[in-house]
């Protein structure tokens, strides 16, 4: 499945649509493909209207090096043929962050010219 980069960035990004949802409500988003965040991160606006469990605290680390502890939440993740169900982390902001706990279950491409990103199964 392709999809095509933001090109709305100053530095294009690979994007997907997808979909957040509880055992009981869903809402369609945009999510940046994103390499370098170990766990998806979520709006938290998005953690609270869909009122996703929460699982546990962990201690996260930003890129400045600060640690901090951060509450984690149950959501499934939706898009094309794919289904995981993780434990996310809520951020500010209005895009989820896809990050390793689901890129490496994937075969990612990213054709950064003609700005498009492929994704497949194994």
């Amino acid at each position: 499945m392709e999809h095509k980069y933001d090109t709305t960035y100053s530095h294009p990004v690979p994007v997907i649509e997808l979909t957040v949802s509880s055992n009981s409500e869903e809402k369609k988003c945009i999510g940046i493909i994103d390499s370098g965040v170990e766990m998806t991160c979520i709006p938290e606006e998005i953690v609270e209207e869909l009122r996703l469990r929460l699982v546990g605290i962990i201690a996260v680390t930003d890129f400045k090096g600060q640690v901090s502890e951060m509450c984690t939440y149950l959501a499934n993740i939706s898009f094309g043929d794919f289904n995981f169900k993780v434990e996310v982390l809520p951020i500010n902001g209005n895009k989820v962050l896809i990050g390793r706990d689901i890129l490496n279950h994937l075969v990612i491409t990213l054709d950064g010219k003609r700005g498009i990103c492929e994704i497949k199964g194994d």
